[in-house]
């Protein structure tokens, strides 16, 4: 497996905020994307950011310019605005922002030799196509039947996106969604089985390998998940930090 390219980070940064697009665009809001940041002058859905930083230290100055102007002036219905800055560059302190996390950004390039799950796992793995199955997804998502609504109808329409489930028994055990971007595939909102959680991990990257052969797979966690995706095969890229206004 080769290493990364040096400008890899970038392309997870602009995948991710193609991403973030799509969902808000699912939502019917504006969005506008400029070299150094994409953002939103509307409301974003739960646990998605109004900005992502495009460029390094070097747009830091037009960065903060922007990221004032949409603190200054943008409704928000009693909700904080979120700003991920993509290179850890930014202190937003200054915006009386407050640091929400920290995360790595993370790689696997391809090809990769076969991810194995031992066969103990019993899975198939479909792409959602209707908003009934959506609605399943996004449960099994959250773990709950109280969604927050984040996934709606529009976003099965958009060319770029895949929701993948895997079933066990005709119910969702796993999932994730995907954002394909013009030279790699970008992978949020994973989420599977505490039991035999590395198996699950492996089963669905190697999946996602399938639907996109010889494409760099790119992603960002925290903590001990992003320990568990370098632990089978990703590469850490950098830092991104997620900042929220303050109440």
């Amino acid at each position: 497996m080769g290493k990364p390219s040096p400008d890899t980070e970038i392309k997870a940064a602009a995948n991710n905020a193609g991403w973030c697009d799509a969902m808000l665009r699912s939502h019917s809001r504006a969005t506008q994307t400029k070299p150094y940041l994409w953002s939103t002058s509307g409301d974003a859905p739960l646990y998605y950011p109004h900005a992502v930083t495009l460029g390094g230290p070097g747009y830091a100055p037009q960065q903060y310019i922007d990221i004032a102007a949409l603190l200054q002036t943008t409704s928000r219905i009693g909700r904080s605005i979120a700003v991920k800055d993509s290179f850890a560059c930014l202190d937003l302190t200054s915006l009386s922002c407050e640091l929400l996390f920290a995360a790595d950004w993370l790689s696997l390039a391809q090809p990769v030799p076969a991810m194995e799950n031992g066969g103990a796992l019993e899975v198939t793995w479909r792409q959602v196509q209707n908003a009934a199955d959506l609605v399943l997804w996004e449960q099994a998502w959250c773990g709950s039947p109280q969604v927050p609504g984040n996934f709606l109808p529009p976003l099965l329409a958009n060319p770029d996106v895949t929701v993948l489930a895997g079933y066990v028994d005709g119910q969702i055990a796993a999932g994730c969604t995907l954002y394909r971007s013009q030279d790699a595939v970008g992978y949020t909102n994973l989420f599977v089985p505490e039991h035999e959680a590395e198996g699950w991990r492996r089963a669905c990257i190697a999946e996602i390998m399938r639907r996109y052969p010889s494409c760099p797979i790119l992603g960002y966690e925290s903590g001990q998940d992003s320990m568990a995706m370098q632990s089978i095969g990703f590469s850490r890229l950098g830092e991104l930090l997620v900042w929220r206004s303050a109440d």
